[in-house]
């Protein structure tokens, strides 16, 4: 095994949503999860004036938004703050309100179609991603389909569909 020295976002985030906060946390210590997402956040957070995080890119970078990464990782908040809810109610407050400022900062990358429809752009500018191939500011359909998903508060990693549900604090299946 020879790790990759580029720094992947998406594996950060998407690790944390496919295993499980609580997973991670139970085999890598209390908080782990957290501070995953938190080290994601310094090396590709992309942030306003007023340093609420609108975003993240792609690998090490602070002015590069995806899109798609960006609904990953809003993902990842959100079953952060669930799991994290009644052990550290400070963080579920933190990641929750990221969550919402990354949402709401996609709306500055929507656009309208020729058709009348809205898509959402890949990234904010064009950047070579360092996996090899090269992110643009044109409509996306995965990025789309990512804010759909986003939107209905459905997880797509849990087999069969999911959601996350403040009841039980966790994924569940819903089909």
């Amino acid at each position: 095994f020879i790790p990759n020295p580029v720094f992947a976002v998406d594996c950060q985030t998407w690790g944390i949503a496919v295993l499980g906060p609580d997973w991670v946390d139970r085999h890598f210590g209390d908080g782990t999860a957290y501070r995953v997402w938190q080290h994601t956040k310094e090396r590709s957070g992309v942030y306003d004036a007023d340093g609420r995080l609108e975003g993240v890119g792609f690998t090490d970078s602070r002015d590069v938004v995806s899109v798609e990464w960006t609904a990953g990782a809003i993902l990842c908040a959100k079953l952060l703050a669930e799991h994290y809810r009644t052990s550290r109610p400070e963080w579920s407050r933190e990641l929750l309100a990221e969550s919402r400022t990354m949402r709401a900062a996609m709306e500055k990358l929507k656009t309208s179609l020729p058709d009348g429809s809205e898509a959402y752009f890949y990234a904010n500018r064009r950047f070579f991603i360092p996996f090899g191939w090269w992110a643009n500011p044109i409509p996306s359909l995965v990025s789309t389909s990512w804010i759909l998903l986003l939107d209905r508060d459905f997880n797509p990693f849990v087999l069969g569909g999911g959601k996350i549900t403040a009841a039980t604090g966790s994924s569940v299946a819903t089909g």
